[in-house]
């Protein structure tokens, strides 16, 4: 009698499972922020923005969603040597600039990017990206005063039309900046 009790529900379990199994969602993609190592304009050099001693760095988005994002640029620390500056630099336009790649030239680096989409309260350069589209991209530093290598850290985030975060804002920081490699 204990034996039969037991085998009606595992019958339920097994034939309860195949559903269950049908329904599970797909996996999410999540699009990507990728940065690598830049080029300080030094000397006579006038980089991407035509500033002087500037940090440049390289970086691709991909959004790799189903829905068009913002890729929005939230903050910019550039510094030499020691210790990284305690505040972010917010003041786009004067402190870093946003450019798209040109052919993959340091020095032609146009058009510059400057829509702007408030969210939240704050201003932050944003750049629309299609589903599945890919964009390379330099972001300027603002000018340092001397020549000698830099370093740059980029705060960023995802967010959705109506400005809903989709990827929460994030920390990267460019390996070191050579002055040697000039723009």
């Amino acid at each position: 009698m204990r034996g039969a009790a037991w085998a009606v529900p595992a019958v339920v379990v097994a034939s309860a499972a195949p559903a269950f199994a049908a329904s599970t969602p797909p996996p999410t993609t999540t699009p990507t922020f990728t940065s690598s190592a830049g080029c300080g304009t030094t000397g006579s050099g006038g980089g991407c923005a035509g500033l002087k001693k500037a940090p440049q760095i390289p970086f691709v988005v991909k959004n790799t969603t189903g829905q068009p994002l913002y890729f929005q640029v939230t903050g910019v620390k550039s510094w030499q040597g020691g210790s990284a500056p305690a505040n972010w630099d917010t003041n786009y336009g004067t402190s870093f600039r946003l450019f798209t790649q040109n052919g993959g030239s340091t020095s032609a680096c146009t058009p510059e990017i400057t829509t702007v989409k408030n969210c939240g309260g704050t201003n932050s350069l944003s750049v629309l990206v299609q589903p599945d589209q890919t964009l390379s991209l330099w972001l300027v530093g603002a000018a340092e005063g001397a020549a000698s290598s830099f370093t740059m850290a980029v705060r960023s985030r995802w967010v959705d039309a109506s400005c809903a975060v989709v990827v929460p804002e994030t920390e990267a920081s460019s390996t070191q900046i050579s002055s040697s490699a000039n723009c």
